[in-house]
């Protein structure tokens, strides 16, 4: 756990800028001419295609002005090509059947849609390409808390319980309750879902990261129940959260008094 943290530090997941990491490695995108073009080289391998832009049948391939090939634009998955390739006239069934695998598999690797994970991989914000997930994060911190509680219970090494001790505050260091409004964007003792690449948190509201904040807040104070028992343990606990003088707290009860 202590190398796959350290390793997180060191990767493109990582924003120095948020203290914080990304769901993903940011990419840039292809812009929208670069997409589905077919090679010369992969239609030249394909008696049907060749035979389909012969006879200018566009059910399946197309010429744009330029000369560059492409699958028909309507096609939303491989099982609309395999569907429209049935449909072709009875003149080029032969090459269908000789050849529907074959073009299907040339579908799947230009596309790649198997590779799609939705917003995060396509968006530039709304938990997109280089955005943080906050909940992502906070998940992260109460995974670390879990490893760190587990090494003290099956006694690791000293220098293996700092490590994770040191990689939880580093974690936290990086959610909104540690940081400056002008860091955050926000409030920030204030959920968001999400800082885009270019500005501030976005989208307030309360998120699954609250659940994992407390979840991890609960361990990082001592509260735990194991077997149905509330043990306190204090191995995590920061001392110099304590205070050392009286003070008085004010609050206020469910009558707002």
């Amino acid at each position: 756990a202590c190398n796959l943290l350290d390793s997180l530090r060191d990767s493109s997941l990582y924003r120095s800028n948020q203290n914080s990491y990304l769901l993903y490695p940011d990419r840039r995108l292809p812009d929208f001419l670069s997409r589905n073009n077919i090679s010369p080289h992969a239609v030249s391998g394909s008696p049907l295609l060749q035979d389909l832009l012969a006879q200018k049948n566009r059910q399946i391939i197309c010429r744009d002005v330029r000369g560059g090939l492409h699958f028909n634009g309507q096609f939303r998955n491989s099982t609309d090509l395999r569907a429209e390739l049935q449909r072709l006239p009875e003149q080029f069934r032969h090459a269908v059947e000789q050849e529907e695998d074959t073009l299907v598999k040339l579908f799947d690797e230009l596309f790649d849609h198997r590779r799609f994970t939705g917003r995060s991989g396509t968006f530039f914000a709304y938990e997109g390409l280089g955005s943080i997930y906050w909940h992502m994060v906070s998940k992260l911190a109460l995974a670390v808390v879990e490893n760190f509680f587990r090494a003290v219970d099956e006694d690791e090494t000293p220098e293996t319980i700092e490590r994770l001790r040191d990689h939880f505050q580093a974690v936290r260091a990086g959610i909104g309750a540690e940081k400056t409004p002008e860091e955050y964007g926000a409030f920030p003792s204030d959920p968001y879902s999400h800082t885009p690449e270019n500005s501030g948190v976005k989208q307030p509201g309360m998120t699954g990261q609250v659940k994992e904040d407390l979840l991890s807040r609960f361990a990082e104070i001592g509260a735990h129940v194991n077997d149905g028992t509330l043990r306190f343990r204090f191995e995590l606990f920061d001392t110099d959260e304590l205070l050392t003088e009286a003070r008085d707290f004010t609050y206020y009860n469910v009558a707002g008094e």
